[in-house]
């Protein structure tokens, strides 16, 4: 070996299996899972689906979760051009497929709401057809990370309708994008994902109309001071938990 000292850490950002369908994958993560000197997980819920078929009892685990950089979200923005004089916006902004067809169906029965949907995902001609029809459904093909904050400033409430396996769903947790809404004081509205904590602002959904419904109380709840401690999770507190792993794994030097 070229550096027989060396560690291996293995930073999972999303279980391999939920995400790709590979079972091939997923054995290939659960080795390094079980070889490497340490792993780090997003969340409980995603450490215990990855270490499940692991016979291993010297395995080496933290948990460490999502961040955001709170600096560049401190910055003087200016409203995106694409909100124009529109009222009442709720935003989805991620690269995460969405549930098209529970777009369109809120977006039908609440059409005083502007739906803005950005996002770097792939959209067919049948959807972008639905898109056309819905006067009040607005899809934006991505923009550059330093222009999300932005996008979130300037909406009322977030949305987060997931398209996604069911066990995936179950084990999604807090994460960034939810971080950022928080940090901006909007009300955010999920849909069949569990988020391990309950916070008053976040509106978690499990059916059509529950999601409808959910909607309507956070456009009446405005702003949300929530009860959370950002800084927590800023990149610079990530950064540091991050180095202090790394410097009690490296091997003592003579």
């Amino acid at each position: 070996m070229l550096f027989p000292k060396s560690r291996i850490i293995y930073r999972q950002s999303d279980p391999v299996y939920p995400f790709t369908n590979s079972k091939c994958f997923e054995k290939y993560e659960e080795r390094i899972i079980k070889n490497c000197d340490l792993s780090l997980f997003v969340n409980k819920l995603r450490l215990k689906y990855s270490i499940k078929n692991i016979n291993n009892t010297k395995l080496n685990y933290k948990i460490l979760g999502n961040g955001i950089n709170i600096n560049n979200l401190k910055n003087e923005l200016a409203k995106p051009k694409e909100y124009g004089q529109l009222k009442k916006i709720a935003l989805y902004i991620g690269a995460i497929g969405i549930d098209w067809p529970l777009l369109f169906y809120v977006a039908r029965k609440l059409q005083d709401i502007n739906f803005f949907v950005v996002s770097p995902i792939r959209v067919n001609k049948k959807i972008y057809e639905q898109i056309n029809d819905c006067r009040n459904v607005c899809f934006i093909n991505g923009v550059k990370p330093d222009k999300v904050f932005k996008f979130i400033k300037y909406c009322d409430i977030g949305i987060i309708p997931y398209n996604l396996p069911d066990v995936v769903r179950e084990m999604y947790g807090m994460h960034a994008k939810i971080y950022q809404f928080m940090y901006a004081k909007k009300p955010i509205v999920t849909y069949k994902i569990w988020l391990e904590k309950n916070l008053f602002g976040i509106f978690e959904s499990h059916s059509e109309l529950e999601f409808l419904n959910n909607i309507k109380k956070a456009f009446r709840l405005k702003r949300v001071n929530y009860n959370f401690n950002f800084n927590e999770i800023t990149w610079e507190n990530r950064t540091r938990k991050m180095l202090d792993y790394i410097n009690k794994l490296a091997p003592s030097v003579h």
